[in-house]
């Protein structure tokens, strides 16, 4: 079967597509390799920078209460549902009465805290347990026994609010914090790790910006691709020639 001009156009349209792609992935191979010492001291440097920040930054360590939210009558049986739906509706009211001022003020008063009820109050976190019943007040401080301490105190006096605000007593702690072992938060060996792939983010981008903007000729390809032509034969730099020949002569 013969093939017609325009399929012979479109097969050699193709190929040198598909040539200047494979020339323009080598080019941004080149310039990679080319600057791979740029790339090497910015990784470098935002990795010591990493180390820094985590040994610097101070632990903390946060410690959890467990209440459950029930009606008076509750035992063995499986909950209602309306009832469980209402309990979770709690929460958020609940979360509110927790970070409330005088509860905070509370604490502050017995633990002798320097800090002000705004201040407590951002380090108290209420969060519901899955679509359950039960709610976990968690408190989080720089000294792991007084994070344990604060959350349970923080759930009594959580407790006696809400029998003076809401009239209820459908709120009861069901598991004490425990001391904390490990630090919460973001680990030290992350914080490093996003420091390295950062700086060899920011070195890649910075040695594509370089040769973006520079605009010096370095092979005849580069003719080619900017005026579209063939170069026919190029000029040796004969300074740089000469430099050279005297350099080699005064080693000898």
């Amino acid at each position: 079967m013969k093939r017609s001009k325009r399929m012979y156009e479109e097969e050699l349209y193709y190929d040198e597509g598909a040539d200047e792609d494979e020339i323009e992935l080598m080019d941004l191979v080149f310039i990679l390799v080319r600057r791979w010492k740029l790339i090497g001291i910015t990784t470098a440097g935002m990795a010591v920078l990493g180390v820094v920040f985590a040994l610097v930054k101070p632990d903390v360590y946060t410690a959890s209460t467990k209440l459950m939210i029930s009606s008076g009558n509750y035992s063995a049986r499986s909950l209602d549902k309306n009832e469980l739906s209402l309990n979770q509706q709690l929460v958020t009211t609940y979360t509110e009465i927790a970070k409330n001022r005088e509860v905070s003020m509370d604490i502050i008063r017995k633990f002798g805290l320097d800090m002000t009820p705004g201040a407590m109050a951002k380090k108290i976190k209420v969060s519901p347990v899955g679509d359950t019943e039960f709610i976990k007040i968690g408190y989080t401080d720089g000294e792991p026994r007084m994070a344990a301490m604060i959350s349970n105190e923080i759930a009594r006096a959580f407790v006696v609010r809400v029998r003076e605000v809401m009239g209820t007593q459908n709120l009861k702690v069901v598991e004490q914090a425990e001391t904390p072992i490990y630090p919460s938060g973001t680990s030290k060996k992350l914080i490093v790790a996003i420091a390295i792939v950062l700086g060899g983010m920011i070195g890649v981008f910075i040695a594509f910006g370089l040769e973006f903007f520079h605009n010096t000729i370095r092979k005849p390809e580069d003719i080619e691709g900017i005026l579209g032509v063939s170069v026919i034969g190029s000029i040796p730099d004969f300074e740089d020639l000469e430099a050279r020949e005297a350099k080699k002569n005064g080693k000898r």
